[in-house]
């Protein structure tokens, strides 16, 4: 019964020692601590919004495509080809006063491009019970020169019916490769 003893004794200290590995934790952040600074968002250095006010109110919009990527912000991560021209589309509107918009903007990183609006939108007019809103799709075909490869956000702003202000969709971030 000796040798039973010593081989179970000799088991239990190893299985002991195993207890001495670190095991992964959780540490909860530091209360106290700083937060992290903010990233900042530059502004686009061209565009028809520039000038205008921006709204807080969440816009009636959607990105259909982003390039190869449908439907980029249910479907992450959105990825493109890069270098080569790619098209942006979807629909907007002015959900305030439930009307057209005055145009949208396709702001890639910093920069604003126009997009053609006014596209049909069927479907947008079928759901809202709303005729005046049949005409509500964009469309921006951005050139190959324009997207190099790497990481890219997007923005999506629209402008108000009134022309005065605009809505802005949250950046959608995506990669060209």
């Amino acid at each position: 019964m000796k040798p039973i003893a010593t081989a179970l004794c000799a088991l239990s200290v190893l299985a002991l020692g195993a207890c001495e590995q670190p095991k992964p934790r959780n540490i909860p952040p530091d209360p106290l601590a700083a937060p992290p600074a903010a990233a900042v968002v530059p502004q686009p250095v061209e565009g028809r919004t520039a000038a205008l006010r921006k709204r807080e109110e969440y816009p009636a919009a959607y990105v259909d495509h982003l390039g190869a990527a449908a439907d980029p912000l249910r479907n992450p991560p959105a990825v493109t080809p890069a270098g080569v021209p790619t098209q942006f589309d979807g629909f907007a509107y002015d959900g305030v006063a439930k009307a057209p918009a005055k145009g949208v903007e396709v702001v890639i990183d910093s920069k604003a491009y126009v997009a053609e609006y006014g596209k049909p939108r069927a479907d947008v007019m079928a759901f809202t019970k709303n005729p005046a809103l049949g005409n509500t799709g964009y469309v921006l075909v951005l050139p190959g020169a324009d997207l190099p490869a790497g990481p890219h956000t997007l923005r999506l702003r629209v402008i108000a019916s009134d022309g005065a202000s605009y809505y802005e969709v949250p950046a959608i971030p995506f990669n060209a490769k």
